[in-house]
């Protein structure tokens, strides 16, 4: 049972964050108290207050679980247990030492999502934008670590004192602020926090134009690196917000773009298309705008809410343009290494943008996320499996990233692991369709066939493009036959109502039910509609039961991965 529930990731982080933990005596009233106590030491919020080592909490369970011999707890049981209520918090403190550690002496800052005073939810894309660019201005000052986008907003909307908030983010500093903007004017109050006295060390107020948005958001990043006393490498007079457009409408449509982007459902993704191309309409030398606009055509498909041949051109033409407009973003090699990638296959392609993003901005989360899928089509699975956890150190709250590392651990087929992760990324959210993919077939390949079903019975679905299949691929596997089937027959009568359903999806779910033939010939659709899946080939599974067969090496060979 984990420790902390909720209707959304956001509120169980804050419980994690700002609860005390519930003691195992309120579900386990038999249990020594000896054993509590030391779970609750093992749970502490402050990594000082934990165990030394998994030695050193070892040796104190098996003391406290056999302090009453009357009633000996069994060591394994209480440990598997508690993999399961402890995983998120531990392995969020160890990322985030590790993060540390590389920088060392490195101050740390959390940009706070800034609030939206008048409430109007019409200007949130505003305030979310004033943070996000401030986080991107902060982050490229050497000696400042910066917390990511998605941990920062964790904390979104919630009563969360400073030295909570400094804590969950392992940070010693808090800016926080407020704006307001309407009639072509905007009000910007800020403060920068010591988190663990939540003492003001600066505020500061704005009242401009508009227009003067970059101007204030640089003032507002001088003021935090001259409070903190870090050194400029260009002087004091550097500009550290680059001023991305001249127009504020193109700024303002782009700040929209980014708002429905993050949200990455199909409508949203619809909405940011139209915003980037919106604001590329005001103002054609908008680079950002076009690595938008081409995350939005690249994203969709991939995440199968469009055929990959019907959206290839679009993303490949708005990246490029954005390149030639400047290539000094990482935004911009990042968006064409993930079409090199995901799109054409060309692997040494992917490998250039992405080496050339992460030498932009090695603290870019997303460089290092999809660099880490590029080591899986070239079959280099430890690489990957260390490239995504560099981006799970980054952004420690990223559900989707932790997910990510979840299904690298899988593809490496480090079973064990892979299950330890996706337990970790249900904590984060509990009803993440993804999580509770990467925990199911985890399962399944553990034999444990029972936990496996009654994990996707509880899914609620989404598209996920590949993802679909693995229900199907689990009752076949588990033999339930017909429940497999009906999942096919399901997919197909989506395909044939016009909905767009990943030829690799129904591929796995022959493959589990041992039809080869037909497994091969969805193998063979699903190679000339371009899905990206189909570089997961050599590493998934799910086609184990086929690699004997030449047709396999054959399709592995035309995809132009590594014999």
């Amino acid at each position: 049972q984990p420790p902390f529930t909720g209707p959304s990731a956001q509120a169980v982080l804050a419980r994690h964050a700002l609860d005390p933990v519930p003691p195992l005596r309120t579900i386990r009233p038999d249990l020594p108290e000896a054993v509590d106590r030391t779970v609750l030491r093992a749970l502490a919020k402050a990594p000082a207050d934990r165990f030394e080592s998994a030695a050193a909490f070892k040796t104190a369970l098996v003391a406290s679980a056999t302090e009453r011999p009357r009633r000996r707890i069994g060591v394994r049981g209480v440990l598997v247990g508690l993999a399961v209520v402890g995983l998120a918090i531990a392995a969020i403190a160890v990322s985030t030492r590790g993060g540390e550690r590389r920088e060392s002496g490195a101050q740390a800052v959390a940009v706070l999502p800034f609030d939206n005073i008048g409430g109007d939810p019409k200007d949130e894309y505003f305030s979310d934008g004033m943070s996000e660019e401030l986080m991107t201005a902060l982050a490229r000052i050497p000696g400042l670590r910066v917390t990511p986008r998605t941990s920062a907003f964790s904390f979104k909307d919630k009563a969360a004192t400073a030295p909570e908030i400094g804590r969950a983010l392992q940070v010693q500093w808090l800016l926080e602020g407020a704006v307001r903007h309407s009639a072509g004017r905007i009000r910007v109050t800020t403060r920068l926090v010591l988190a663990a006295k939540d003492s003001q060390a600066w505020s500061d107020e704005y009242e401009r134009d508009a227009g003067d948005v970059f101007a204030v958001q640089d003032e507002i990043a001088h003021a935090v690196i001259d409070t903190l006393r870090v050194r400029l490498a260009g002087g004091p007079g550097m500009a550290l917000v680059k001023r991305s457009t001249g127009s504020t409408e193109a700024h303002d449509l782009y700040l929209q773009g980014r708002y429905f982007f993050a949200k990455r459902d199909s409508a949203a993704l619809r909405r940011a298309q139209d915003f980037f191309a919106r604001a590329i309409a005001r103002d054609s030398g908008y680079a950002l705008a076009y690595a938008g606009l081409s995350d939005c055509y690249s994203h969709a498909s991939v995440f199968g809410y469009v055929a990959p041949r019907d959206i290839y051109p679009q993303a490949k033409a708005a990246a490029l343009r954005a390149l030639a407009l400047d290539s000094t973003l990482v935004e911009v090699h990042t968006s064409l290494g993930f079409i090199a990638l995901f799109l054409e296959w060309d692997w040494a392609t992917a490998k250039r943008e992405f080496d050339q993003a992460v030498a932009l901005d090695p603290r870019y989360p997303p460089a290092h996320l999809f660099h880490g899928w590029y080591f899986v089509a070239t079959d280099r699975m430890n690489d990957a499996v260390d490239e995504v956890r560099t981006g799970v150190r980054l952004d420690p709250l990223d559900k989707v990233t932790n997910t990510r590392l979840a299904s690298m651990l899988f593809y490496a087929r480090r079973y064990d692991e892979a299950l330890s992760q996706a337990r970790l990324v249900l904590e984060l959210d509990p009803m993440w369709f993804q999580g509770r993919v990467e925990l199911a077939r985890a399962y399944m390949l553990l034999d444990r066939c029972e936990e496996a079903i009654a994990t996707i019975r509880e899914m609620q679905e989404q598209t996920a493009s590949p993802l679909r299949g693995v229900a199907g691929l689990i009752y076949a596997r588990c033999g339930h036959r017909s429940a497999a089937l009906a999942e096919l027959n399901h997919f197909l009568a989506e395909a044939r109502d016009g909905r767009y359903i990943s030829h690799y999806s129904l591929a796995v779910i022959y493959a589990g039910l041992g039809d080869k033939a037909r497994a091969f010939t969805e193998l063979d659709s699903a190679y000339t509609e371009r899905t990206w899946a189909m570089f997961t080939l050599r590493a998934d599974p799910a086609f184990d039961g086929l690699r004997s067969d030449p047709r396999f090496e054959r399709l592995v060979k035309k995809v132009g991965q590594p014999s």
